[in-house]
């Protein structure tokens, strides 16, 4: 089994190329499957970071919060069923 970089699996979502334009029209089973797939490949990019680079990590995150933000995009919108390992922090919503 050959194991996946974070940049194969950035690459791999970049291809993906049946998402529809951001004009507000609904996501077919699909197209949606393959955005839950992304979200998935996404969040163990994430993760990696988090555990393996956890100052660079944390660091970044007070900047941006990204992670944040792509944890609460993922429940809003039911992308990823899973409760993060990635602690968010006190100051959580």
């Amino acid at each position: 089994m050959r194991a996946t970089t974070p940049i194969s699996t950035l690459a791999f979502s970049t291809k993906q190329k049946n998402f529809p334009r951001p004009n507000h029209v609904a996501l077919g089973k699909k197209a949606l499957k393959e955005l839950k797939d992304v979200a998935k490949r996404l969040y163990r990019v994430l993760a990696h970071a988090y555990y393996h680079h956890k100052e660079l990590f944390e660091e970044f995150e007070r900047k941006t919060s990204l992670f944040r933000r792509f944890s609460k995009l993922c429940t809003k919108y039911k992308l990823a069923n899973f409760t993060p390992p990635i602690p968010l922090g006190d100051d959580e919503e």
